[in-house]
């Protein structure tokens, strides 16, 4: 992984050797030409000795859209929005099953504490 002269720091240190500052890069590899990757400045190529820190840069959207001029919808019409109430709807199912799995363990525990009691007892009167 090569950097290009469109390579620009981030914020942050590098959360692997904590020495190094996070660096953006443009792969000139085969495999990966053009792919964006965030490394630490302490990772020299072909160096297996410095930080092995190395990932796949994912765009934020919001900064894309500004860097294509376009104006991200943040306003949460549209699409989002429906996406949004439909995740809504996915958290209120989820607490509902969580619920109704507490309430089964609660009653299983309940009777197995039973069955336990009458075991006890008739091992006694016995």
């Amino acid at each position: 992984m090569k950097a290009t002269s469109a390579g620009s720091s981030c914020s942050g240190e590098c959360p692997k050797c904590h020495v190094g500052s996070l660096v953006r890069i443009q792969s000139k590899q085969k495999n990966t030409y053009g792919q964006w990757f965030v490394k630490c400045s302490n990772n020299i190529w072909g160096d297996p000795t410095t930080c092995s820190y190395i990932r796949p840069d994912v765009p934020n959207a919001k900064s894309e859209a500004q860097e294509h001029g376009l104006e991200a919808e943040l306003s949460g019409r549209g699409c989002c929005s429906e996406m949004k109430a439909e995740l809504k709807l996915l958290n209120q199912r989820i607490d509902s099953v969580v619920t109704e799995v507490w309430n089964l363990k609660v009653a299983f525990v309940g009777f197995v504490g039973v069955v336990i009691g009458v075991l006890v007892a008739y091992m006694v009167l016995k």
